[in-house]
C-alpha cells in the first residue's frame, strides 16, 4: 500500500475496506517471519498519539493502520486530504477471517 494520508502523525492507509481485506488476507497467507500487524485507530486513539510518542512509534509500524472512525475521516476532510472511507477494525477482521476459513487458514 503506498498512498498513505497523515492526521496527528499517524499515517493512515487511504484504501477501501474491501481493498483493506484483501490485502490483509493476501499478507497473512505469505510465509515470512515477519508478523502482519493490523491498527485500527479511532479519533480517540489518534489524540493519545498526540501526547504519546511512544504509542505513535507503535501504531506507525504497523502493517496496515486503518481509519476506523468518522472523526478520523472529518479530520482528514478537513486537512483536504481524502481518505476513502471509513475501514472499521471490526468489518475488516471478520472478512479477512471469513476469506481464510474459505483456503482453511487461521489467524
Amino acid at each position: 500500500m503506498d498512498k498513505k494520508t497523515e492526521i496527528l502523525g499517524i499515517r493512515f492507509d487511504d484504501i477501501s475496506a474491501d481493498d483493506a481485506a484483501e490485502s490483509i488476507f493476501c499478507a497473512s497467507r505469505q510465509r515470512s517471519n515477519m508478523p502482519c500487524t493490523v491498527f485500527t485507530p479511532n479519533a480517540l486513539i489518534s489524540m493519545s498519539c498526540y501526547d504519546d510518542a511512544e504509542l505513535l512509534r507503535m501504531i506507525n509500524s504497523a502493517t496496515f493502520i486503518l481509519p476506523d472512525g468518522t472523526g478520523v475521516v472529518s479530520a482528514a476532510k478537513r486537512q483536504r486530504n481524502q481518505i476513502l472511507q471509513r475501514v472499521t477494525g471490526i468489518d475488516t477482521a471478520g472478512a479477512v477471517m471469513a476469506k481464510l476459513a474459505r483456503v482453511g487458514g487461521s489467524v
